[in-house]
């Protein structure tokens, strides 16, 4: 469960508006958030509590679901095997999943692996991870659980040593993911072409 900030007795929802008054700058602010959890999982989460942790066997169905409202049946059911290959302990390039949940209900997923061969050419350092897929469920959309779900990627990644993390990220999500990842601190670093123009992939870079 999402601990309450050092710096207040209050549940995380309120921290906010208790650490604008207690702060003074912006970059102060900036600075205490990037190293509090509950004010991570708190600030950016509105209005709820959330957790993050691995996936299980009861959930693969709900996460198929969030799967398909943004991608195709294909990719979906490949996903769902590598999925439960990591809940069965037979993962490989060290691919690594975690589910956000709000009480009991799994609402998004993001992914964290070795970088495969086509990606690893637009590295920049010696250690670089790949974050592979990161879905909301489309009624969680804008309350900042995709932003929560990269900070606790990044954390989790830069604890496994990695330097740095790689994103590949098709054209059909230019509209509804490059400027998130952007936002987010990944810069675009080069293109993976491919025969059908929506699966041209675009990748981002950012390093820990």
């Amino acid at each position: 469960m999402v601990r309450r900030c050092s710096l207040s007795r209050a549940k995380p929802k309120d921290d906010h508006d208790f650490l604008r008054r207690r702060i003074n700058s912006k970059q102060n602010l900036a600075n205490h958030t990037k190293n509090c959890e509950a004010c991570y999982y708190g600030l950016v989460v509105e209005n709820a509590e959330i957790i993050i942790n691995k996936p299980a066997v009861g959930d693969l169905e709900t996460i198929k679901d969030i799967l398909l409202q943004w991608t195709d049946e294909e990719e979906t059911d490949k996903y769902i095997v590598r999925i439960g290959n990591e809940i069965a302990g037979k993962s490989e390039y060290n691919l690594q999943f975690w589910v956000v949940r709000e009480g009991d209900k799994a609402i998004g997923i993001i992914g964290l692996s070795d970088p495969l061969s086509k990606v690893l050419a637009f590295a920049h350092t010696a250690k670089p991870g790949a974050m592979k897929m990161l879905y909301v469920d489309d009624e969680y959309r804008g309350k900042g659980i995709g932003k929560a779900l990269v900070i606790f990627l990044e954390k989790e990644a830069k604890k496994q040593s990695y330097t740095e993390l790689l994103i590949k990220s098709a054209e059909r999500y230019k509209e509804t993911a490059w400027g998130f990842y952007e936002k987010m601190g990944y810069h675009k670093v080069g293109e993976i072409s491919s025969a059908n123009e929506m699966r041209k992939m675009q990748v981002f870079q950012k390093e820990l």
